[in-house]
């Protein structure tokens, strides 16, 4: 049986900052935004798109680090380092543009730290009490080897097929095939895993022939149904909200989600 919850109010569980690393991936391009730069730096309320993410998540973090293209690298440091400059970021560059598990892998020796976490830098909605609640059930927990929260949504692009036992066996994309749900179990580009594990399953990822029918990219999606091959290692968490499940490909999603960050009385929207 995959094990699954329901977000729960935050407790004082401590999370310790020393135990996590921040992935960040953002080698990704602007042009379906129709902006020039890294898709990462594309505006949303006077801030770049990424700076949203790093809010939410860089706080529970001793180190954060960033994946860019090489065409994007100098100037995603130059703003970052303007818009957070307590921050100290490392760097890992992403020569071409081979998915999100190979994004991710090539951060493994810059981890030090027994945990991290990964989060899209188009994941602007991701709420910040969503991340804190998620550290403190994963932290609690010591058999589990990835935990991330999901929402029910229409019309979904990204949908978790679980088998009658719970498990998810396949992590359905849009991008990469249409989608035949009306309603799915989505993501929030978020997750947390336990590093060992995370990178033996980046390694194999040859072995599980997962490139995607539509972009031949290997999505770290895909790799989520090998960690919820055994009972008690994938913990996903019911009662996130719609709205975060939502990234940025659009400037009519951007529009969607500056709505969404407006509502929020702790978003500030310049530096």
């Amino acid at each position: 049986m995959s094990l699954r919850s329901t977000l729960s109010p935050t407790s004082s569980f401590p999370v310790a900052q020393r135990d996590w690393t921040a992935i960040l991936p953002a080698a990704g391009r602007g042009s379906r935004l129709g902006f020039a730069g890294p898709k990462a730096l594309y505006p949303l309320l006077g801030r770049p798109l990424i700076s949203w993410v790093i809010n939410a998540v860089s706080h529970h973090c001793v180190r954060t680090i960033v994946v860019t293209a090489p065409t994007g690298l100098r100037e995603i440091q130059f703003t970052l380092e303007t818009f957070h400059p307590e921050i100290t970021f490392d760097y890992c560059v992403q020569p071409t543009p081979n998915g999100t598990a190979d994004a991710v892998r090539r951060t493994q020796e810059l981890v030090t730290t027994p945990r991290c976490l990964i989060a899209w830098a188009d994941q602007a909605s991701i709420r910040p009490d969503t991340v804190t609640r998620c550290l403190e059930a994963h932290s609690q927990t010591a058999s589990l080897q990835l935990t991330f929260p999901t929402a029910k949504r229409l019309k979904p692009y990204i949908h978790l097929d679980r088998n009658p036992d719970g498990r998810i066996q396949h992590v359905l994309q849009a991008r990469e095939a249409a989608i035949p749900a009306d309603v799915g179990e989505s993501d929030c580009g978020f997750f947390l895993f336990e590093t060992r594990s995370l990178f033996t399953q980046l390694t194999r990822t040859q072995d599980h022939n997962l490139a995607g029918a539509g972009t031949g990219e290997v999505n770290l999606l895909s790799l989520i149904p090998h960690f919820d091959e055994s009972p008690g290692r994938c913990l996903t968490l019911d009662g996130a909200t719609p709205e975060e499940t939502l990234g940025v490909n659009t400037p009519e999603e951007a529009v969607q989600v500056e709505g969404i960050l407006k509502r929020r009385p702790w978003a500030k929207t310049t530096k």
